[in-house]
């Protein structure tokens, strides 16, 4: 499957960064490089990874140098990164995020960063943007018979948001891949989590994660 998503997305051949502006190195983020992304990916070595919501991409790449330190090959290895690259409400009601200095165009900069990134990261051939929201990009993936290892679910905090993210993703997912879910200290998460996947959700190293 690694290496034809980013071909259905984009376009076969498709380099989505010639000509890019190159933004300094900034990868900004929460909870990046916690334990549970070691522990899971040193027991799955997965090819393929899904991640939903990636802001900056320091997450991405660190499940794509930790997959590529446990053997898995740069040929083998796609990482895709859903996200509208637009923000949520939280970055324009409490964190007061974008100005007119990180915008352009009205539109804020994140997708220019997270591409500068990875071209800093040297993940071009490894991590693939899929910039949409979450939900059109699951049935996406689902339209493309994708079956990922493990999906990265960091988006949306409320119940509803969350609870949609849970069910789609869960059906990206192979038999035996892991759903990781970020943020579980929000309540709504942890109940949007047990009306769809109940009393099977572990928690892990200040995270969730789901076995399907």
């Amino acid at each position: 499957m690694a290496k034809t998503i980013s071909d259905k997305i984009h376009g076969e051949g498709v380099d989505i960064f010639a000509g890019l502006n190159l933004l300094e190195e900034d990868l900004q983020g929460w909870a990046s490089t916690d334990n549970c992304f070691v522990e899971i990916i040193e027991n799955i070595k997965p090819k393929t990874i899904i991640e939903v919501g990636t802001w900056k991409g320091a997450s991405a790449v660190n499940m794509a140098a930790l997959a590529l330190a446990q053997g898995v090959s740069n040929d083998e290895l796609e990482v895709v990164c859903v996200d509208t690259f637009l923000g949520s409400v939280e970055h324009y009601t409490m964190l007061s995020t974008f100005n007119a200095e990180n915008k352009k165009h009205g539109r804020p900069l994140i997708y220019d960063q997270f591409l500068s990134n990875i071209v800093h990261n040297k993940l071009t051939k490894v991590i693939t943007p899929f910039p949409i929201d979450s939900g059109n990009g699951a049935l996406s993936l689902i339209n493309w018979n994708v079956q990922a290892d493990l999906v990265y679910i960091d988006a949306a905090h409320d119940f509803e948001y969350v609870q949609v993210d849970f069910i789609r993703y869960a059906n990206v997912l192979r038999p035996g891949g892991y759903i990781l879910i970020d943020d579980w200290h929000h309540q709504p998460i942890k109940d949007a989590a047990k009306s769809v996947f109940g009393d099977k959700v572990f928690e892990i190293h200040g995270k969730a994660a789901w076995i399907k």
